[in-house]
This record gives structure tokens, sequence and C-alpha cells, in this order.
């Protein structure tokens, strides 16, 4: 169209050219457009590189999403009731007007996962979004983990797929200012009946001290509760003795909660029956939290009742695409039962069809999950239902492109996916089907056409290619045309469809809470009575078991008549199953009055319970300190239940450094047999080196999924997160160097047999050096261009630094060098990678084997207090006879002085250490003058060889 080179962009993908930009205004006529008489202005950016052949064009023709742990942080302090994860992206490739789908995952500290998602239009650089969610005060309270994803169903072709995500997950500890009973645990029976020590933990062990109320009664209005008191504590575990009323089977409720105008209680119960242990539910304010369907929980009137329900259907769909109209925005693809949003933006969007089915008892949409769901003898899960997700959903997607056909046309596969879930659907089920972005209806089979006629739709055969259809029927055997349906007119037109349906309820169930977990299952006892004398009710019970990856298996059904079951090990077994859960079923088809449950108990023997206790012990031991400081943290752990922990436990360490990226630490294992009320000290040691900046230590015991996990009632009082905060070494360290000793200047000559010593100080007191890869050594010869690396392991002697004193030393001893000049390069840093200098140490030496001597000049000359003899000897050895004689100018010898006064002399540049004092041998002060002095040097008896200097012309005759 002629509009199409309207707009030219430009983009800037690697660093700034700083001001070498320049415009440039043509005229282009005659473009290929429609209308050949179009003239356009275009604007040209001119870029100078200006010659720099360092600077290389970044051409991308596809766009590259990044992320990395770094660009995520997550607020979980600043609301009450929800986190803030704030997401920084990138897009290092080309710039497009893609819309991407990010996902958040959040695994909650009992396990449970959910995920979110949000569409966003791509960055043409860089973008961020904050998710913010709920931060779910019953479950989330403890170690959370966040794993992030861009573009997460790959719609986007990128020049690299392997940046999208976060590096395994991200650990966010959400402090909960709450406390939680957790002894006796909740429904726990104890054999205790005249007194019980009330404990509840924090579920933030470090949390502030403040006062906790605890409150006791006989039912849950706490009216006039028999204990009402206050404790002033910081976190940890808390602990209440309470008198009880020494009776038999009475329950107990009691609660907890920070003390206030209106304390936010978190509430238990128990119940006292001698010798038992276990779990029961016997007081009707016991069952309030049980989930119940098509029965009503009524507490005014203590009873249970059948309940009538109408359900409500939404859904919408249409043509879904950018964020922009008239497309239909992503969140608007969904549908809706009884008004909460049960799937949104089925694969993305992509084309295809949506199913939901719903529950023939309940009404509720069943969930297509990752296990297998059998329907009518067929078993449909996401997976061959071609969905893009992979967690249980309330919906079963077919998508073109996930397996069911492709991109080329390929559709025989989805037409058969599509003919097979809606023959596998029973008879009698309500359906709910709708198109997402159309699908080729045009090329439906016959038989196909007739499956959805089967769930009453008559507009099946008028949808076309690139229109929508909804559809809400009910499956039956032969085609029908009753279902309640919406087909678009055109591809972009949003569609809606509402519908209900009506349960009179004749029956039911209530199902209990989790029970356990348990180390043996005893025994269960259960009982009902019927109101008013009714005897049309119906009863019985089902036993669940759930494994530790939360699988679910019945297990057994007890009828009516079979109220105390006393061998209840020979149905479930505690090492297989730790949990179970207990179903009544109820069903009165005549009066509509379901029996009433009035208890449900299970003996069982208990597993143990730890926490973090600080009121035990807590100190750390330096928590800002130096990189290499090392930090010593102590903390007690407690069993705070009535049963040993018969093997050792497991204790896992983790620092989580400033840019939130784990390194594991070595595990522990502590206390063989950990017996009831009583506690050990724990102490780690943290190693700060290379964790500068703010980091946060985390100590987990017994962690659920461990292979040395050991089953126990509570897990979120056993982490807990300490941080602490590492100045960061940047100061260089001191590199020495001396040849024989001495520091010689560039171009001194030197032994053939050099001593040369390198030595490295860091001021770091406690990052020791001593490490041989912190150095590297260099030789060159006069023989060779190229430098040859030094080995600690044939060339060189290390010693390591010892602390405090942090110096280590090299020695390096060369035999035998040959004449020429040498060239000697060390590069050194310390244990956090601070250089010795801007530039490697470098210096050339010069080695002459012939022995000789120069001429020996006294420096200062003249002077009036003394003077020191400097000299240059070559070769091997150091000469025998050394002896400076000096005279007056009428040939008086006045002083002479010999080698063993001069000090130590070495091959190479001399300096004496001794220093004339112009006085003469008997130690009177010469006068002012000029004196004459000459050296005599011999080595094997023989006169050393005088080398040729320009201090030769101030010698005359060897004077």
């Amino acid at each position: 169209t002629q509009e199409f080179y309207k707009n030219f962009s430009w983009r800037n993908y690697g660093k700034s050219f700083g001001n070498l930009v320049k415009e440039t205004v043509v005229e282009t006529q005659n473009l290929s457009f429609t209308n050949s008489d179009t003239i356009m202005k275009i604007t040209l950016l001119e870029v100078s590189l200006q010659g720099d052949p360092a600077v290389k064009p970044l051409v991308n023709t596809k766009p590259d999403y990044s992320i990395s742990n770094q660009n995520i942080s997550i607020d979980s302090d600043t609301y009450i009731d929800s986190i803030g994860v704030t997401i920084n992206y990138d897009n290092l490739g080309k710039a497009t007007t893609d819309s991407i789908i990010i996902q958040v995952q959040r695994i909650l500290p009992n396990g449970t996962v959910k995920n979110y998602f949000r569409l966003v239009k791509s960055p043409y650089n860089t973008g961020n979004i904050t998710f913010r969610i709920d931060k779910d005060i019953v479950n989330g309270i403890g170690l959370n983990k966040f794993y992030i994803k861009l573009d997460y169903y790959n719609n986007v072709l990128e020049s690299n797929e392997n940046n999208n995500s976060t590096i395994g997950y991200i650990n966010e500890f959400i402090r909960g200012a709450d406390i939680s009973p957790v002894y006796p645990y909740k429904y726990a029976i104890i054999a205790d009946l005249d007194s019980v020590v009330l404990k509840a933990s924090t579920a933030d062990p470090l949390a502030l001290s403040t006062i906790y109320r605890f409150q006791l009664d006989t039912n849950d209005l706490f009216l006039n509760p028999i204990i009402n008191t206050t404790i002033t504590s910081s976190g940890g575990v808390l602990q209440l003795p309470v008198a009880l009323l020494n009776v038999d089977s009475i329950v107990y409720f009691w609660r907890v909660a920070k003390d206030s105008i209106s304390p936010i209680w978190r509430e238990s119960s128990f119940q006292t029956i001698q010798n038992k242990k276990g779990w029961s539910q016997a007081h009707f304010h016991q069952f309030k939290n049980n989930t119940y369907q098509f029965v009503s929980y009524n507490k005014p009137l203590r009873k249970f009742e059948f309940k009538n329900t109408v359900n409500s259907i939404l859904c919408r769909t249409g043509a879904v695409g950018s964020p922009n109209p008239p497309y239909l925005y992503f969140n608007e693809n969904a549908y809706y039962f009884n008004n909460l949003q049960q799937n949104v933006l089925s694969c993305g969007g992509a084309r295809g069809w949506s199913f939901v089915l719903f529950d023939s008892l309940s009404g509720a949409p069943i969930f297509g999950r990752k296990a297998d769901t059998l329907l009518n003898g067929t078993y449909l899960t996401q997976y061959n239902s071609c969905s893009c997700f992979e967690y249980d959903r309330a919906v079963f997607d077919f998508s073109l492109y996930n397996n069911c056909g492709d991109r080329n046309g390929d559709t025989a596969g989805y037409f058969n996916r599509l003919e097979e879930m809606l023959n596998s659907i029973p008879n009698g089920m309500r359906v709910l089907a709708y198109t997402r972005n159309w699908d080729p209806s045009s090329k439906y089979p016959a038989s196909l056409i007739n499956a959805f006629r089967k769930i009453g739709s008559d507009s099946i055969q008028l949808k076309t290619d690139t229109t929508n259809i909804i559809i809400s029927g009910i499956k039956r055997p032969v085609p029908h045309f009753d279902a309640k349906e919406a087909l678009s007119s055109y591809y972009m037109q949003t569609i809606t469809l509402t519908d209900t349906f009506s349960s009179n309820w004749s029956s039911g169930y209530i199902q209990s809470e989790i029970i356990g977990p348990a180390s043996k299952w005893k025994s269960l006892h259960w009982n009902y009575t019927e109101l008013n004398g009714n005897t049309s009710g119906e009863i019985y019970l089902k036993l669940i078991g759930i494994k530790s990856n939360g699988q679910k298996d019945t297990l057994a059904h007890f009828p009516s008549d079979s109220l105390d079951v006393l061998d209840l090990e020979n149905y479930v077994n505690a090492q297989l199953y730790p949990t179970i859960q207990l179903v009544a079923f109820e069903q009165d088809n005549i009066n509509y009055v379901p029996p009433q449950l009035k208890k449900w108990q299970i003996i069982f023997d208990e597993v143990p319970e730890c926490a973090i206790n600080i009121q035990k012990a807590y100190a750390v031991k330096n928590q800002k300190v130096n990189e290499g400081e090392p930090i010593l943290v102590t903390l007690g752990i407690e069993n705070i239940g009535s049963i040993p922990f018969k093997d050792s436990l497991i204790i896992t360490y983790w620092i989580e450094d400033e840019n939130g990226i784990q390194h594991v630490l070595p595990y522990k294992f502590k206390r063989t047999i950990f017996q009831p009320n009583s506690y050990f000290i724990d102490s780690v040691f943290v190693n700060t080196f290379s964790f500068p900046g703010n980091n946060s230590l985390w100590v987990h015991v017994n962690p659920i999924g461990n292979t040395y996990y050991q089953s126990e009632q509570f897990a979120f009082n056993n982490i807990i997160r300490i941080p602490f905060e590492v100045t960061g070494d940047r100061i260089n360290p001191l590199l020495d160097v001396t040849f024989d000793g001495i520091h010689i200047l560039n171009g001194d000559i030197v032994s053939p047999n050099p001593s040369i010593q390198i030595t490295l100080k860091d001021e770091n007191r406690f990052l020791a050096l001593n490490d041989t890869s912190d150095f590297s050594v260099y030789l060159k010869k006069p023989s060779s261009i190229e430098e040859l690396k030094l080995s600690f392991k044939n060339d060189m002697n290390f010693t390591s630094a010892q602390l405090p004193n942090n110096s280590c030393k090299i020695e390096l001893q060369p035999n035998n060098l040959l004449d020429g000049i040498y060239q000697l390069r060390v590069q050194a840093k310390d244990r956090s990678s601070n250089l010795s200098g801007a530039n490697d140490y470098q210096i050339q030496f010069e080695v002459i084997t012939k022995s000789s001597i120069t001429e020996l000049l006294n420096y200062p000359n003249p002077f009036s207090t003394s003077t020191k003899f400097v000299f240059i000897l070559t070769g091997n050895s150091i000469p025998e006879t050394f002896k400076i004689q000096i005279m007056t100018v009428t040939g008086k010898v006045v002083k002479e002085i010999y080698k063993e006064e001069l000090g130590p002399i070495r091959i190479g540049r001399n300096i004496t250490e001794y220093s004339w004092d112009g006085k003469d041998e008997f130690g009177d002060l010469l006068g002012n003058g000029v004196y004459l002095y000459r050296v005599i040097t011999q080595l094997k008896g023989e006169d050393i060889e005088k080398r040729k200097t320009t201090a030769d012309d101030y010698f005359k005759n060897g004077w």
C-alpha cells in the first residue's frame, strides 16, 4: 500500500557512538507503489564509524528474549496480603511487534505448584512487569520457590532459545508475622487427662519480641475460656503449661495470636482419651473446616443438611491476538463456572477447540490432569488432548500446532482426536465446547459433524474456517439439537454465551482434612445418628490413602455396620501411605435428610516434630565482616513433639548471594536418637570468600524431599534465613622482587646464578595467599623471542602465607645462565582477584659470565661527612682480595679499607654499606683537599680484569 514505507526506524544494539549521527533529507521518486506518482521524503540517519575496525555492525534477523536471576526482585514485605514479583527482561535481537506470554511458577512450602501468566508486548530493547500475587498466609509462609519463563509457548522464533528462563528456582522466605499452634497438633488425641503443654511456633524464627495471647475452651466460641493469658517472647517456640479438667473424652479448643484489639487467631483442637493417641473429630465444631459436597454444615443448628445449587457458565471467545483491538484481549478468552474463572488463553490462543466436562454428580468441571483421567473407559490427559500446558486444569485443549496436526495442512490427526474426545464423553454428561481463533471446519468429516450433534449442536454445520462457536449441551447417544450455542458472523467478532443448570441433591459427602502422618495405623472408630427417627438415610465411609508424592488411592469402604475397625493396618500401610483421608457418603432419596456424622477417630502411632527454636540457642558472630572473615552461627533445634526421632536428623545449608544464586554447603547429620523435649545446638562456620555484598545463610532441618527425610507433623518451622553482609576486598596486594637480596634497576647486571625472590603481601587477614594459580612467572632468554612460563613443579619453590601475616614467597634460582640480556615478567593477584598493579612487573637484567670489575667511584664526591663506593662486578665469584688505598697528592698512604669492612659484595651493581668518614688510620680527620685512591682486587691470585666504562676517564694509571 502507499503507506507501507511511511516510517523507518533504526536501533543501536551496542554501545553509544556519541555525537556521530547526522541527518540527511533526500527525495525518492517512482517507487513501486500502487500510485506511481507517489513522491516520498525519507530521512536517512547516517552513522559515521570513523574507520574504527573494532566497530562491527550487528545484524539480528530474529528477536532474542533474555532474563537472568539478578534481574528478578521479589517483594514479600511491603504488602500484607500480596507478593510483588518484578521481572526485568531484555530483547538482545531484532525488535518486533509480537506479543509474548510470561510465566511465573510458584512452589509453596507444602509443595503445591501455582502458575501465573501474563501477555505482554515484545520489548524493543528492555521491558519490565510486576506480577502481584496472593501471599497465602495459610500455606505460603516459609520457603517459596519462583521460576520465570519468557515466551512460555515458544510462539516467537528466536536466535537463542536458551536464555528465556531463570537458572533454577529463586528462593524467597516469606516471613509470617503470625504464630501457629503445633502441639497438640490439630485434632490430636492425647493420653494426658489433667495437664498439657501448649506449644506454638512463629513462622519466622527470628521474629522480634511481642505479646502473644493464648486461649483454651471446650468449644470454638471462647466466650468463657478456661485459659486466657499472654506471653511476651521473641520468635521460636512458645510453650504454655495448662491444667485440664481431668475428664476422659473431653474436646478442647485452643488458639493463639498476636495480642491486639482485633487479633488474627490460629485455632486448633484436641481430645483427651486415656492411654490413646491419634486423630479425632468428635465435637460438631471440629467438623467446620472439612470439605462438603452437596452437604452443608449448619453450625447454629448443629446439623448437616443436603443443599440445592444452581450452577452458572459464562464463556467468551474470538480471534485472540495482540493486546490492541480489534483482537480479543488474552484474558477475555476464558470460561467461568459460578463466576470463578477456570481457564484462560488455552494454548496461547493457538487455533483449536477447548472442551469442559461437568461432573454428573457435583456439576463441577472435571480436571484434565497429568495423571490419566478415565472417562467412559477411555483415558484422557492434557497431553493426548494436545494441550500446551503441563499441569492440572479444568479444560481439555486441542491445538492444531501441538501434536494434533501441523501448519502444513495435515489435519487428519487433529480431526481424529476431536472425534475420539467427543465419543468418549459419557451419555448424560454436560459439555461446554468452544473454538479459539477458528479452525478448518470446512474439512470436517461427516463422522465428526455427527459427534458434535450428539452434544446438541445445530450450528456446527454453519461454522466456517474463519468463525468461532460456543456450544453448551448434554451428550446423548443420538444427535439432537437442544444445545445452547453462539456463532460468530466474522473472524474478529467476540462472542459470549451464558448458561445455567440446577442440582437438587439427595446425596453428598463429607471429606475430612488430611490425617497424619503416622508411623503405624491401628484402628478406626466412627458413629452417626438419624434426625427425628428418620430411617431412610444411608451412610458409608471411604478410606483414602495418600502417598508421599500426593497420589491418592481408595483403599477400603466401610458400611454402617462396621463402626469399629480394629485392624486398620490391614487396610493401609503407613510406610506407603503416611497420611490418609476419610470420606462419609450420605444419601436419602425419600426424606432428603442426611445421616448425622457424630465422630470419626483414627488411633495411630504419631510421628515426631522438631523445630528451630532460638529460645534455646541463637547467636551470629560477626554478622558484618570483611571478605574471607568467617561467620559462626549457632542455633537451637528442639524436638517439641512426644515421639523421639530414631534416626539422625539431616541439616542442609546453602548461601544465597546478592545476585540470588544458591551455593550449597556440606550437610550434616545430628543427634542419632532425638528424645522429646530435648534440644541440641548446631554450629556452622560460613566462609565468606567470594561472597561480597548482602547475602543470606539458609538452614533447613529435615527438608521434605531429601533422601534422609523423616516424617514429622509440620515443615514450616524447620527453616531459617540469616542475613549477613560482606565487605568485598578491593585493595591491591603489594608485589616485591629482589635479586640476591636487592632491588635491581632495569638493565642491571646480575650473577649467572641469581637468587630471585618474589614476595606478595596482602592486607586481608583472612584470605591467605596460598594458591600458586594466583601467580604467573615468565622468563625470556637472550636466544629466544618468546617468553617461557616457569613451572612451580620444576623451576620455583612456593611458600604459603601464614595468617595473620598475609605474605607469601616464591624462590627462583636459575643456574649457569649464559651471557646476554634476560627479561623477567611477573603477574600476581590476591584471593579476591585484585591485581598487584595496573601492569605486570617486568624487568630486564644482564648476565656476564667473565669476571671483571669496573673502576670504583666514590659518592658523593666531593664530600664533607662521608662517602660510599660504587662499582659493578661481573662473573661467578666474589674477589678474594679487595682493598682500597687512599693517599695524599704527595704520595703518603693515609687510609686502607679492606673487603671485610666494606660489607656484602655481590655480582652486579654494588654500593658499599661502608662509608668512609674522611679520617686516617689513627682516626684523625684529614684536612680539606684533594686525595687520591686506588683499588686492588684479586681472584684466585690473579688481578681481576678491569671493565671499561665512562668512569675510566677519572682514573690515571690506576689512581
